[in-house]
């Protein structure tokens, strides 16, 4: 076993854990804390959700994150916070008064994780729109309550604080400063966990966090299948669900110079440890890409974008991989290193089939490279949720233009076939802007590049239809975008 330590509530705390241990395991049958709930054990629902407090960046955050695919060997020196912690002794959090006063809970199940993500969200700031307390909540499903009578409960707990700002310096209990204050000093070191009876019960004996480089190269020579992560929040599924443990886990998050957005002449270079957060955050690529805040915000819910990476997405390799998807639009490329050199490679030849990349035993990602470009851009999704949800077919349209003319047409699909792939165009007898029916001619052939298979979320009859669909609304919106006047 390997010791963590960190503060869990208002108590400082040493624990021994075994590797293989959710957040949400450790909270609920080693610390009997069982205010949190476990239901789809996804990532999906948002019950389980809990608030890790830490310093980014010379500043002390709240995230709020899924417990159930969290590893608890993440949380050392951090300050966990559940729903036990944010009331002060009997008197309760204002965020849990007002869900009481405007009647926001029923059977109570989902609670806790919805205060806990209202938590998070009024750290950041007291004035939040009904909008964003929306779309902060769009990882917490609620099965009995109904959402309208929550969003009058948060934005309730807006106006207070707005029409009281003395009252917001008591947001936070009165200890978290001084936790704040203890786990300033803290210098990221490596981390190793071990399990002595993980052998005989098939689960994870080996959970490694190197803080360089170097260290990763070192632990894939004497452990050449292990699991890379950043995140987790796919991995962390398949243990849950289909009990797909891997032996040794080798957790890349903590290595700083894999974290960084740098901006050249040319390019945007994101880390491969760079979350989803960190993306809509960046100014440089709200700068040049904006449209990727947006895209996010459809595909990861505040909960998952808090810990999951853009190279996560591409190297789990899965055909609905969203932002591998519209990274492969963009005509992104991947730099892979291994001890002795690094290459480039598009994003498009990664990709050998399903569930298999030119990755090869050693091989990391390290950066991931996206062009700058002044183009059109579109994405479209297909799914049964509005956002947060498995895509049936994904895709993103990018489009040149120059002097009014379109110039060329990038077009990546996702869920239509063993990974996300490019489709071909022919501009050549094609006015896309002023003759709609010319869309027409455009749909059937990209249509005719894929043979889609069925499965549980579509027919292959309905995948075409969506791919028409999406077609479509590209065009639709591209001839909005530029002016013309379709016939």
């Amino acid at each position: 076993m390997g010791l963590i330590e960190c503060y869990i509530n208002g108590d400082f705390c040493k624990f021994k854990i075994e590797p293989g241990w959710s957040t949400l395991y450790f909270i609920r049958e080693i610390l009997h804390l069982n205010g949190t709930k476990e239901s789809c054990s996804e990532g999906d629902c948002g019950a389980c959700t809990v608030v890790i407090g830490q310093w980014e960046n010379d500043k002390f955050v709240y995230n709020s994150v899924n417990s159930c695919i969290f590893p608890i060997a993440k949380l050392n020196n951090c300050h966990l916070i559940t729903i036990e912690g944010i009331a002060d002794n009997d008197k309760l959090h204002p965020i849990q008064q007002f869900l009481l006063d405007h009647h926001g809970a029923q059977c109570g199940f989902c609670t806790p994780g919805i205060v806990l993500s209202l938590f998070s969200l009024f750290s950041k700031g007291m004035c939040q729109s009904r909008e964003s307390i929306f779309a902060f909540l769009e990882g917490n499903l609620c099965r009995c309550t109904g959402y309208l009578a929550i969003l009058d409960a948060a934005e309730a707990v807006s106006t207070y604080y707005q029409k009281n700002p003395e009252l917001y310096e008591s947001f936070y209990p009165e200890h978290f400063q001084d936790i704040q204050l203890s786990l300033k000093d803290y210098k990221n070191k490596e981390l190793n966990f071990f399990s002595t009876k993980a052998v005989e019960t098939y689960d994870t004996v080996s959970y490694f966090i190197p803080v360089l480089k170097s260290s990763v190269f070192t632990l894939l020579k004497k452990f050449p299948d292990a699991k890379i992560i950043n995140g987790g929040t796919d991995l962390w599924v398949d243990i849950n669900i289909h009990r797909n443990i891997p032996q040794t886990i080798i957790d890349i998050s903590k290595i700083s110079e894999l974290s960084q957005i740098i901006e050249d002449e040319r390019n945007i270079i994101v880390g491969s440890t760079v979350t989803y957060q960190m993306v809509c955050d960046n100014e440089t690529i709200k700068k040049h890409f904006p449209i990727l805040s947006n895209i996010i915000s459809k595909i990861a819910s505040q909960q998952i974008r808090h810990t999951a990476t853009l190279a996560g997405n591409i190297a789990n390799a899965s055909p609905v991989a969203d932002m591998a998807t519209v990274l492969l639009g963009l005509g992104a490329s991947i730099v892979i290193m291994n001890e002795d050199h690094e290459s480039s490679v598009l994003i498009k030849d990664f990709y050998l089939d399903y569930k298999k990349t030119i990755l090869n035993q050693g091989d990391i990602i390290k950066q991931i490279i996206i062009p700058k470009q002044n183009c059109f851009f579109n994405f479209e999704k297909s799914t049964k949720r509005i956002a947060v949800d498995i895509s049936a077919v994904v895709s993103f349209i990018n489009v040149e233009i120059y002097q009014g003319c379109i110039k060329n047409i990038t077009l990546s699909f996702g869920g239509v076939s063993a990974f996300p792939k490019l489709a071909y165009s022919d501009l050549s007898d094609l006015d896309l802007i002023n003759k709609r029916s010319d869309f027409e001619g455009f749909i059937n052939h990209i249509q005719e590049q894929f043979n889609p298979i069925s499965d549980v979320r579509g027919s292959r009859e309905y995948r075409l239809l969506l791919i028409r669909n999406h077609c479509l609304a590209h065009l639709e919106k591209l001839q909005l975008f530029i002016g013309g006047s379709c016939d």
